[in-house]
């Protein structure tokens, strides 16, 4: 019996990370239904069946290079949200060196020592000139 599954699995795409987050989000969602009554307990129950039946045909399909694009896609939408918490904890640790300015044309953020007084800051993305106290 485990051969027979091994070679009807063979040559599936398998697990990935937007297959994990799929599951994840499913059984979120199946918890969440508990707490829920009527409409509402329904309506995640039925979006939380839909999103693991996806799971379960994404990991059974043979089309690798679709289930590829599909998962490059949901990591670049990942690595998008987690440089950006990335980047306001880095910030927060630097806090106590330098002060952070936008600038008022591209909205790049600058980074400027502290205790300088007011200064004149030239933006290094678009040439912007701005002034700040620091």
């Amino acid at each position: 019996m485990r051969y027979r599954i091994s070679q009807w699995l063979s040559g599936r795409y398998g697990v990935d990370p937007l297959n994990r987050a799929l599951s994840v989000f499913s059984c979120a969602l199946f918890i969440a239904s508990i707490f829920f009554r009527g409409y509402w307990s329904r309506l995640l129950l039925i979006i939380g069946i839909i999103s693991l039946i996806f799971c379960y045909i994404r990991m059974m399909s043979k089309n690798f290079e679709k289930r590829q694009s599909e998962n490059q896609k949901y990591m670049s939408f990942i690595d998008k949200i987690t440089l950006a918490f990335r980047l306001r904890k880095e910030r927060w640790r630097q806090r106590g060196e330098y002060k952070f300015f936008r600038c008022p044309s591209c909205h790049t953020m600058l980074r400027v020592p502290k205790g300088k007084g007011r200064i004149n800051i030239v933006c290094c993305k678009c040439g912007t000139s701005f002034q700040g106290k620091t």
